[in-house]
């Protein structure tokens, strides 16, 4: 065989060679590589504001979307605060009258009292995040934050922080933050947390979660500057921008639209009605006491008697 004949032979063996380690290697990388099954989600759910739930769902376990129920809601504008969201058609939302830039919503709210509602916050100075922002307003509210996490609502990111209100019942305050052109708006719902008992604010709270994604800012909210934290802060530390002012009968911060200050006396023909503050002293068995006779003292705790 001269070499020429023998040169095509060689070529086509090492052709054939190369194939046939290539597909070897395929074989036993195929061998080792995990096999990738159905994502496994959590099986919790997500309460609907139509009083269904869904699951979480795709390759993230998302929750799904729940009913479009905000096509039917009205609309509510603050044009000082550059601001509108959607709320339910049995709900209400009002200006506060306490500041024109803040609002109130819920069943019956009006410009003085309301479940939730929009406030702005304040201004971000330079340097400073919204993280840390909330943080520095939340500890000047009356019973502190139990937490604030970052995350990210409707493509944007928010600070959620959970604070305790002290109240005959259980009771938080869930507000999410948000920073708009150097401002920091809040949106926030009080509620029972003992759902079992109170059905109507876990139901409240699922609406609240869905007026979250109707928020929006126009360009009069980032225009429109917010007050310095701690820029309007009175003698007692109350920032007044947050609606907060000092209460002696209390000596606290409070909101007159979420707390009233003070005693409240009512003529009668038997003589005056006294009618106390509603706020709870907790006790040290875990009961709670509230004000009572003609000082609105707290009422004695519960003594426990231990058996020798």
């Amino acid at each position: 065989m001269n070499q020429k004949g023998f040169a095509p032979i060689v070529i086509i063996l090492a052709a054939l060679g190369i194939m046939l380690l290539g597909v070897s290697g395929y074989f036993i990388v195929s061998k080792k590589a995990p096999s990738v099954g159905p994502v496994q989600c959590p099986t919790d759910a997500k309460l609907c504001p139509d009083g269904s739930s869904v699951g979480r769902t795709g390759p993230n376990c998302e929750f799904a979307a729940c009913p479009d129920e905000a096509a039917g809601w009205k609309i509510y504008r603050n044009e000082e605060g550059g601001y509108s969201f959607k709320y339910p058609q049995e709900w209400n939302a009002a200006t506060n009258n306490y500041n024109p830039k803040n609002a109130l919503f819920g069943p019956g709210a009006t410009g003085e009292s309301g479940y939730g509602g929009v406030e702005l916050s304040g201004t971000l100075v330079p340097g400073q995040s919204l993280k840390d922002f909330v943080k520095e307003f939340n500890a000047g509210v009356e019973a502190g934050s139990v937490s604030e996490t970052e995350t990210t609502e409707y493509g944007r990111t928010a600070i959620v922080s959970i604070l305790p209100k002290a109240s005959m019942e259980p009771t938080e305050i869930k507000s999410v933050s948000f920073e708009v052109g150097g401002n920091v708006f809040a949106m926030y719902l009080m509620y029972k947390t003992d759902f079992a008992k109170n059905p109507e604010d876990e139901q409240r709270l699922a609406v609240f979660d869905q007026m979250l994604s109707t928020l929006e800012f126009s360009p009069t909210s980032s225009s429109n500057p917010g007050p310095l934290l701690g820029g309007d802060k009175d003698v007692h530390g109350c920032i007044g921008s947050a609606g907060y002012s000092w209460c002696e009968a209390k000596q606290k911060c409070l909101r007159p639209w979420e707390e009233q200050c003070g005693i409240s006396v009512t003529p009668t023909p038997k003589g005056n009605l006294i009618q106390c503050p509603m706020d709870a002293k907790l006790c040290p068995d875990g009961s709670s006491v509230g004000r009572t006779g003609p000082n609105c003292e707290f009422a004695p705790c519960p003594t426990t008697t231990q058996s020798r």
